[in-house]
């Protein structure tokens, strides 16, 4: 007695599976065993690919963007590089102004009769034009002064009552503005009709 319960005990160990006391269920055992196994194999590797996958995604729409920085990036330089270009000889503008203020103010000086000073200053009109002319050819144009009063390129100083005029028009220009490539060099400085 004592060896068929050694035998029992035997086909129980073999299996290790408490369902299983027979060697030939053994063998069924491990074939169910093995296909577990399998299934849970292919359904790790199914949540490895999703993770992939998932990554993968990820990872491409992030070079999209990235690329996207880049090429907007790249476009901002070359935008902020040609203003560079296009607005580097401003200072030297704004240094100029002073020159053909003087160079006005020489022109409103009454002369008379005295025909040197007159040659003087036929000769100082010349140089206005001539830097007027160069001003233009480089960008640089004076601001219209002769309609309404305009806050973004003309600078109030005062206002008076002025017969004749509408409320907003200029009556009278104390400084030239200039524009410089589109952009307010210097702004004009105007008396204003009230």
């Amino acid at each position: 007695m004592s060896e068929e319960k050694n035998k029992n005990q035997q086909d129980l160990n073999m299996c290790g599976d408490i369902g299983c006391k027979k060697s030939d269920d053994l063998k069924n055992c491990e074939k169910e065993q093995g296909e577990f196994r399998d299934d849970g194999l292919e359904n790790n590797q199914d949540n490895e690919l999703e993770k992939l996958k998932v990554a993968f995604e990820a990872l491409k729409d992030r070079l999209y963007r990235e690329n996207a920085d880049f090429e907007n990036s790249k476009k901002r330089m070359q935008k902020d590089l040609k203003m560079a270009v296009d607005y580097a000889n401003e200072d030297f503008a704004k240094d100029m102004l002073p020159v053909i203020d003087a160079l006005d103010a020489a022109l409103n000086i009454d002369v008379k009769d005295n025909e040197f000073a007159v040659q003087i200053k036929d000769g100082v009109k010349q140089c206005v034009t001539i830097l007027l002319k160069n001003f233009e050819k480089h960008g640089i144009t004076p601001i219209d002064v002769s309609g309404k009063f305009d806050h973004n390129i003309h600078n109030a100083v005062s206002q008076i009552e002025a017969e004749g005029k509408e409320s907003g028009d200029i009556v009278q220009v104390y400084q030239k503005g200039y524009m410089y490539k589109g952009r307010v060099l210097r702004a004009a400085m105007v008396v204003v009709a009230k």
